[in-house]
């Protein structure tokens, strides 16, 4: 991406092999924010929008609103397998279908069954019987269980 300057600025695809524990860990070490919206900005990887941060971080037990530089380096190096794996699955299933998104053959996407905390707020997590708890990070709704996730 880095030869065409409309794209240079962004961050690497996702499921490519520059997208590892080392390039997260060295960008997470100044960064204040929120490891959810951090992790949700093309500049650091695209492609991972708020439905599949939720549930990597939930699948990698990492609490969406810690800042991203109090990550270990065995924390990030989980997340990005996670990311990667909730993405492959997504493929593999037909994407995301939430309401009434439809693929281009009109089938749904079968990835929704695979949420377990995204829209589950006040429903019981599936690892620990806790609520599922929702707030607001920027403009997205995000959902974990403060139990489960640290």
């Amino acid at each position: 991406m880095s030869n065409c300057s409309v794209l240079s600025h962004l961050g690497p695809e996702p499921l490519f092999i520059d997208f590892n524990a080392d390039y997260l860990y060295q960008r997470t070490k100044s960064k204040k924010t929120a490891i959810k919206p951090w992790l949700m900005d093309n500049k650091v990887v695209v492609g991972v929008g708020n439905i599949y941060a939720n549930k990597a971080l939930f699948a990698a037990k990492i609490l969406l609103i810690r800042a991203a530089h109090l990550l270990t380096k065995k924390e990030i190096s989980n997340l990005v397998i996670q990311i990667k794996q909730v993405l492959q699955r997504s493929i593999e299933q037909g994407g995301t279908t939430l309401k009434d998104f439809l693929q281009s053959d009109g089938k749904p996407g079968y990835f929704a069954q695979q949420l377990f905390v995204y829209g589950k707020k006040d429903q019981a997590c599936t690892h620990c019987g806790q609520l599922i708890e929702s707030i607001k990070l920027g403009e997205d709704s995000t959902f974990f269980c403060h139990s489960f996730q640290k």
